[in-house]
């Protein structure tokens, strides 16, 4: 199977959240789900940025760190600064790097629980694993709110897998999955758990299990969809997705549709997107689903359509959006390589 991710790209923890300190933030993945990590993927020796106009720039690797670092030490006390750093560093695979950042955001905090995650989940990555595991047993211990002790466990239970302890690690996984059940990232690490073993599709039966347990809530069917997605089951993900829009709040109902077509997207499947969307395009305002059909509709051929839509939003996204929706615009405009 495809090498996935590092575990902390983990899709949609980035969903806001009721209780709970958001440890964890971001973006969807479709590569096959994988529990313990591999280390980053391979990066160009030229690293894309956006700068503040949206131009697309390239900078190596060394620079990158340079101004990374050089930002954090010119906030060395600003804890807003640090807890930005210390995580984009961790996912581009600069872990020295972020566990000096993260060390310097305990102290400044005083050992709040977001800077002890990603301090203990750099050591995890560097190879230093007791301290790793005491930092993740200290939240566990320390946390209010179920989110942050489900993190934790998650964390933990890492550790132990690199440890060769697995029954340790799926207990705690478990034990993540029952204290936070609202969030599906804890049922697809553990199908990316079994899935590591080459119980892959062991791994799929007990999330279908979790799903039928409770199909009044979102998660298992939303762990399942990124499931699917990574082993591009169209079929699967449109059934999944049908029983998560049969039980998903009104408050988040934009927020699933965004999750649902960038999963379409991933699976290549860009006619599903435009089947979803467009009868109830009058209400769908998310950003990213949007966009999403923007894409899809360009994938097919629809170039105007894609413009038009594309435009519109343009008009009606915040300032911090514009960019993003600007460089699709650009790409759009770009003559294809057959063209060209």
């Amino acid at each position: 199977m495809k090498e996935a991710e590092t575990v902390f790209r983990c899709c949609h923890d980035n969903v806001e959240r009721k209780q709970g300190t958001q440890i964890l933030e971001h973006e969807p993945s479709n590569s096959d789900p994988q529990f313990t990590p591999t280390g980053p993927d391979e990066m160009s020796e030229m690293m894309d940025v956006i700068d503040q106009a949206g131009n697309r720039l390239q900078i190596t690797k060394d620079e990158y760190v340079r101004q990374i670092m050089q930002a954090a030490k010119s906030n060395w006390d600003n804890l807003e600064v640090l807890r930005q750093l210390a995580p984009q560093l961790l996912n581009d695979g600069f872990v020295e790097q972020s566990l000096e950042i993260a060390q310097r955001a305990c102290e400044v905090s005083g050992g709040h629980i977001p800077d002890v995650y990603w301090r203990s989940a750099a050591q995890a990555e560097s190879g230093r694993l007791e301290e790793a595991a005491a930092g993740f047993a200290e939240i566990q211990e320390d946390a209010a709110y179920p989110a942050d002790v489900a993190r934790a466990a998650i964390g933990l239970a890492r550790v132990r897998a690199r440890q060769g302890n697995n029954e340790e690690a799926e207990a705690l996984i478990n034990s993540a999955i029952e204290g936070d059940p609202e969030n599906p990232q804890h049922q697809v690490l553990l199908y990316g758990f079994y899935n590591e073993r080459g119980l892959a599709d062991e791994g799929l039966q007990k999330i279908r299990e979790l799903a039928e347990k409770s199909p009044e809530k979102t998660a298992g069917w939303r762990a399942l969809m990124q499931i699917y997605a990574s082993r591009k089951e169209i079929n699967e993900i449109k059934r999944c997705a049908t029983k998560a829009l049969q039980t998903v709040s009104d408050r988040d109902e934009q927020d699933l549709l965004a999750e649902i077509t960038w999963h379409f997207g991933q699976a290549g499947a860009p006619q599903e997107i435009i089947s979803l969307l467009e009868p109830r395009i009058q209400s769908v305002h998310h950003p990213m689903a949007i966009m999403n059909l923007a894409q899809a509709y360009k994938d097919i051929g629809r170039i105007e359509h894609s413009r038009n839509l594309l435009e519109a939003t343009l008009k009606a996204v915040p300032d911090n959006l514009k960019p993003m929706v600007t460089q699709k615009l650009n790409e759009l405009n770009q003559p294809s390589p057959q063209e060209s």
